[in-house]
């Protein structure tokens, strides 16, 4: 069995957001990083890159430099 232990910070990126797929999120986010979009987003989101994937479904103002979807 492996017992060693893997931190939160590792498991994600530096100034980064993740939204999960089941996951509602009503108002603004602002991120120097990337935003991982998997559920529900309605509002603004200002971001580096993001990345919807195949649930996720964004509505509002988004503004972000590089844009990719799964």
């Amino acid at each position: 069995m492996n017992d060693k232990k893997i931190s939160i910070e590792s498991l994600s990126d530096k100034d980064s957001i993740s939204i999960g797929r089941g996951v509602t999120f009503v108002g603004s986010i602002t991120a120097n990083g990337k935003a991982f979009i998997n559920g529900k987003v309605t509002g603004e989101i200002f971001v580096d890159q993001l990345h919807v994937g195949t649930t996720g479904i964004l509505s509002g103002v988004i503004k972000s430099r590089d844009r990719k979807s799964t």
